[in-house]
């Protein structure tokens, strides 16, 4: 038995590690945002939780900046919770008032005495802004108060940045933090590479880069072979060809492409292109799958050590 102590595993770092590992060998972006999901709510229970042994997955650090935030914000609703509990009502902040050297201070509020009542100077030291007297008004006051409202002007500076209502911390997290993992291991898509966003078709891609490499040529014959149209064109037909390699990776090159040498040269990049963003992505799945046994490795080693 070894003399000196050694650390324990840590079970959060080991259900992080697991989490993920259960997605590698069939991955995909839906997978990935589960299991976020289930890192955020580590997270939010372990806001400090080194995960530095995981360096191979940087949008951990994202995701436990979220849960921090969500976290702050869960404890700033229950100390407003707290706060609007122990408000006064107002027929107790009147009695308070009328006990009060002058002015009598509420929340940001100022209320001087001016004969049966105060007037009211609010945060921003713009005087006037109201005259409270009767119970009554004070009611308004805590209403004012309770719903974050500011009473007279605002100085446009000090304004307050609207809410965001569609802001969620754990699902904008998880969205980003998967989108970015599989971006970065799971093969690419091709067909949802295209920038159109609809399914491309390799007939209408190949027709319309014969067609701008068409007016290149048209354009070169009237002697406009190296003007701004000419160059719009020349590199509209390159990317579309250079998509089509790229879209359609193990298709042959159709008769419209292959028999034009420029748009056959675009079409073998975009192939190329392909193979090297699946050839990265085996790379880092790879690795990333070795980190992550690494780290669940090294913790049953503390288990029996």
């Amino acid at each position: 038995m070894s003399r000196h102590p050694h650390a324990a595993p840590d079970a959060d770092i080991e259900l992080v590690a697991r989490t993920l590992l259960a997605e590698m060998d069939a991955p995909s972006f839906e997978g990935f945002f589960d299991a976020f999901a289930e890192i955020f709510r580590v997270a939010l229970r372990r806001p400090d939780l080194d995960l530095s042994s995981l360096s191979l997955v940087p949008e951990l650090a994202d995701v436990q900046k979220a849960a921090r935030a969500e976290q702050a914000q869960r404890d700033s609703a229950r100390a407003r919770a707290q706060w609007l509990a122990e408000l006064p009502s107002a027929a107790e902040l009147l009695l308070e008032a009328g006990r009060s050297a002058d002015p009598f201070e509420f929340h940001g509020y100022s209320l001087w005495r001016e004969g049966a009542g105060w007037s009211l100077t609010n945060a921003y030291g713009v005087d006037n802004c109201g005259f409270l007297s009767v119970e009554s008004d004070f009611e308004w006051l805590l209403r004012k108060v309770r719903a974050g409202e500011e009473i007279g002007p605002v100085p446009p500076y000090c304004e307050d940045p609207p809410d965001d209502p569609d802001l969620d911390y754990q699902i904008d997290s998880c969205h980003d933090a998967a989108l970015s993992v599989s971006r970065r291991i799971v093969d690419p898509d091709p067909v949802r590479s295209i920038e159109s966003g609809a399914a491309p078709d390799l007939f209408d891609m190949a027709l319309a880069a014969r067609i701008e490499q068409a007016m290149v040529k048209i354009l070169q014959a009237g002697g406009d072979r190296d003007t701004p149209e000419a160059a719009r064109h020349r590199a509209r037909a390159y990317a579309l060809a250079e998509s089509a390699g790229y879209a359609f990776e193990l298709a042959p090159p159709p008769n419209l492409v292959a028999h034009e040498l420029d748009l056959l040269r675009a079409w073998i990049d975009g192939v190329a292109r392909r193979q090297r963003e699946a050839r990265a992505a085996r790379e880092q799945r790879t690795a990333l799958h070795a980190q992550l046994q690494a780290v669940l490795g090294a913790s049953a080693s503390l288990v029996h050590a």
